[in-house]
């Protein structure tokens, strides 16, 4: 049996934190769609653990624009958002996000 990369916790109801040693990312499951807010460093696939709390479509909210909360955004085939003001940030690692 392999071991989940990211421990899962339900914060509240729909509400849940996606957490490692060197990274955390949250799940908001709404009624028709789900937010996740940072998508680590992206060393590991969390899509997978997402798909096991919701198949609702996703998007992605940045909450700036370093690395270790926007390296997973490769992972997610659906909008990314993130500021404006952190778009140079994101830029310096190669990364792009629409802007909010």
């Amino acid at each position: 049996m392999s071991k989940k990369f990211y421990d899962v916790k339900e914060q509240m109801d729909g509400v849940y934190s996606l957490t490692n040693c060197v990274t955390c990312m949250y799940l908001v499951i709404g009624k028709e769609k789900a937010l996740v807010f940072d998508t680590g460093y992206g060393f590991a696939d969390c899509t997978k653990q997402i798909r096991e709390l919701t198949d609702k479509p996703l998007t992605v909210v940045d909450s700036h624009g370093h690395f270790d909360h926007i390296g997973g955004n490769y992972l997610f085939d659906c909008p990314v958002y993130m500021s404006e003001k952190d778009q140079e940030t994101a830029g310096r690692h190669r990364l792009r996000c629409s802007v909010i």
